[in-house]
């Protein structure tokens, strides 16, 4: 899940034409067909295991043609390193210029993988942390305009933080805060983020990138 949405948000500061190469568990999958993806100018290879489907899923508002999926077949005994052999080949050949439909046959049938969306209760929202950079952010799927539309008319909100913490302000910056303290914060993919400022939220509570993030509205 993670590469997926990775991949998803990264892909359009790519030119177009660019060719991305998915790989991720590949060994463990080595009777998956590999999949060629044509989808808004750019090329994304990956074997059939769904991790392509949250690329192009929940692209709202955005005008951008359906993507044209090619399943290409191959040998078990030919092939034995579907990273080493089959990848780098099929984007060589998409790079010198070879049509999709010679390379492979176009399907409409592939696994699809779903990126969990997030809960809507009466006063609170409850959310997935789909990815933990390389900071030790914890990004979740609890978009800005969600956030907006939920928090319409109410006074105030809450974030629990492990048993004894409740953020209560989204920031704008990590800087807002003092070296060492919790904040949240909506990041440049409009996503919410939990944050430690200069260190690792998740040494500090490691059950919230497990578990569930909630935003609690209050009236009064």
């Amino acid at each position: 899940m993670p590469a997926s949405f990775i991949l998803k948000n990264s892909y359009p500061d790519f030119p177009e034409g660019t060719v991305h190469i998915l790989s991720v568990n590949n060994d463990s999958q080595k009777d998956a067909d590999p999949l060629i993806m044509y989808y808004d100018r750019q090329y994304f290879i990956a074997s059939d295991n769904g991790a392509l489907f949250p690329i192009f899923d929940q692209q709202q508002g955005q005008e951008i043609e359906e993507p044209r999926i090619y399943r290409i077949s191959r040998s078990k005994d030919k092939i034995k390193s579907v990273f080493l052999f089959t990848f780098g080949e099929l984007a060589c050949r998409i790079i010198q210029g070879e049509p999709l439909d010679t390379i492979g046959r176009k399907t409409h049938n592939f696994q699809k993988m779903y990126l969990p969306s997030p809960i809507c209760m009466e006063d609170s929202i409850i959310g997935t942390v789909l990815y933990k950079d390389s900071f030790g952010n914890l990004v979740t799927n609890i978009s800005y305009q969600l956030f907006l539309k939920r928090s319409k008319n109410k006074k105030r909100i809450e974030i629990p933080v492990g048993e004894q913490l409740a953020l209560t302000t989204i920031y704008q910056n990590y800087s807002d805060v003092d070296t060492g303290e919790i904040l949240a914060l909506f990041n440049s993919m409009g996503l919410l983020e939990l944050s430690q400022n200069m260190g690792d939220i998740s040494l500090l509570y490691p059950s919230i990138e497990r578990g569930k993030i909630r935003i609690d509205f209050f009236d009064e």
